[in-house]
């Protein structure tokens, strides 16, 4: 992009398992604190709707109820992840960030487990420190803030005292001035041995927080977790599960949502899970030279049913294998390089969003030679005049976003009427065929949802279990057929993921002490464990467990 460069959006002080089978593997990708430096604090999201229980109720209510705003808001919630953000302190001079400098998406801008546990151990000696100190204690948001700035400083990176730091800074400064795209892989990508980078999940600021103030819960739970003695079961919503799910769930039990946050969620809770390919860099590393792709149109979406829910499996004839494409340029899908010139292209991006009690659940993926057909046919503008700057010099940017299609759900079973019909011949007569009543765009992705939307599938209420699945996620047997919120429903602390047990439609649990969030806990690489891992290292140097109630 040669144009001028406008500010698109004021990094300022911000005060988010998406796929359930996958799960992080090999080095940790955290932003490293060079990298933290440039990018600068995580960017807050801007929840869709009004603030407010009733605003909350009432937005749910619409998304499960209608089709075409369920999907206006799926991708209202991707053009605002993706809005770009002025790294801090680049200096531009022309190439694809303007002369304003490199850019990056707001979901690059936020943090993996890994660099969570770094902001905790930050906060979490300064709540020491205060708790010492006896009377005038600081409330725990004043210690977050304070925290919160001292993290982002990286007062390390100077050359008096760290010089190698320092050096790597500068070092990866000069590269972005050179080349804006470096920018896109100062973090969220797949460190792996292999060519893909699976499992890669970031948190945005405001999940990031409800963890730090709420770190005293997160820890209770992970300890009665452990408790093998003393297991609580949570209860059931039906009676008809086999017993095996019991080793899921003898966990935790509350009547409410979110009860090792020990309070609901914030509405800017998002949690990100990205999927990589490595496309280039030097001879000696692996890289894929062609892409999946997928046939997601009403044909494609029958013939995963057809093969019990399965996008592909490595020991298919070749012709059942989806075909490929050779990797385009950055054009055509959201490319990034990394150190030593590796270069990775984005294949799949899951987003789960707290702006409903449920969540809303929208994944996307690289739409192959036919971005535009069916769950890419309704696909708006992305950039938003105002919110995002001057489209007029962003269309470099946002023209790879526009290879992308979309599903999404927010609820366990479909709300509206038109997608519950009986038969192809009433839904279009219902949707008035040739745009009278949906567009064109709107009808193709209907189609290819309903193509899910089987008779074994329909509910006793005689509605559709909702459907919504990402090719180069959900690759898996049998995971293509899935709803998203028929797994995440079983996260919860000290829980692991179990496809026969989990990969339901309808709601089976009450009781969500995660929030839905399997990045809460699933090993040593995720968030809670972390936290609880500090907490202990902290309390076994001193002695004492005094900064817990």
């Amino acid at each position: 992009m040669k144009s001028k460069f406008r500010i698109f959006l004021l990094i300022s002080l911000g005060i988010s398992a998406i796929s359930c089978k996958q799960r992080s593997q090999g080095a940790d990708p955290s932003a490293r604190p060079t990298e933290r430096k440039i990018l600068g604090p995580g960017v807050d999201y801007d929840p869709v709707g009004a603030p407010g229980d009733a605003a909350e109720l009432a937005l749910a209510e619409k998304l499960a109820t209608s089709f075409e705003a369920r999907r206006t808001h799926g991708w209202g919630v991707f053009r605002r992840v993706i809005r770009p953000v002025l790294v801090s302190g680049s200096r531009g001079s022309g190439g694809s960030g303007g002369s304003g400098g490199a850019i990056v998406p707001v979901f690059q801008t936020w943090y993996d487990a890994g660099e969570v546990q770094e902001l905790f151990r930050t906060y979490y000696a300064m709540v020491r420190e205060d708790r010492g100190r006896g009377a005038g204690q600081r409330s725990l948001e004043a210690i977050f803030t304070a925290a919160w700035v001292a993290y982002h400083e990286q007062k390390s990176i100077s050359p008096d005292r760290n010089r190698v730091l320092y050096d790597r800074f500068q070092g990866l400064l000069e590269q972005i001035q050179v080349d804006p795209g470096r920018a896109g892989g100062l973090n969220g990508f797949g460190a792996t041995a292999g060519v893909n980078g699976r499992g890669v999940v970031l948190l945005s600021p405001q999940l990031v927080k409800a963890f730090m103030l709420n770190y005293e819960a997160v820890v209770r739970c992970q300890e009665q977790a452990a408790d093998t003695a003393n297991p609580v079961q949570i209860r059931l919503e039906t009676g008809d599960l086999a017993a095996a799910f019991s080793k899921a769930l003898q966990r935790f039990s509350d009547d409410k949502f979110g009860a090792c946050f020990g309070q609901p969620l914030p509405r800017g809770a998002v949690a990100v899970k990205l999927t990589w390919s490595r496309v280039g860099g030097p001879a000696s590393v692996a890289k894929v030279t062609s892409l999946a792709n997928f046939d997601t149109t009403e044909t494609g979406v029958a013939a995963m049913k057809g093969k019990s829910g399965t996008w592909r499996i490595a020991d298919q004839e070749n012709s059942q294998r989806p075909r490929t494409v050779s990797v385009p340029d950055a054009n055509r899908i959201y490319r990034v390089r990394t150190d030593n010139g590796h270069e990775w292209a984005l294949t799949g991006i899951h987003v789960t969003t707290r702006e409903t009690r449920e969540w809303v659940w929208i994944t996307l993926w690289w739409g192959g030679d036919q971005p535009d057909g069916d769950f890419g046919g309704d696909r708006p503008d992305l950039c938003e005049a105002g919110a995002s700057g001057d489209c007029a010099d962003l269309g470099d940017y946002f023209a790879s976003w526009n290879s992308y299609k979309m599903c999404v759900v927010s609820a366990w079973r479909e709300g509206d009427p038109l997608m519950n019909s009986a038969t192809a011949a009433q839904f279009e007569r219902g949707v008035g065929f040739g745009g009278a009543r949906w567009s064109d765009g709107l009808i193709a992705a209907a189609r290819s949802t309903r193509a899910a939307y089987t008779a074994e599938r329909r509910a006793a209420d005689g509605r559709f279990f909702t459907w919504c699945s990402n090719p180069y996620i959900e690759f898996e047997a049998g995971m293509g057929d899935s709803n998203c919120i028929g797994c995440h429903q079983f996260a919860s602390p000290g829980s692991t993921f179990d496809q026969a047990e989990h990969n339901r439609l309808d709601k089976i649990v009450k009781d969500f002490p995660a929030d839905f969030l399997w990045s809460f806990d699933s090993g040593s690489n995720h968030t809670a464990d972390r936290i609880l891992g500090e907490v202990r290292t902290e309390e076994s140097r001193s002695g004492s467990g005094a900064t817990r109630d």
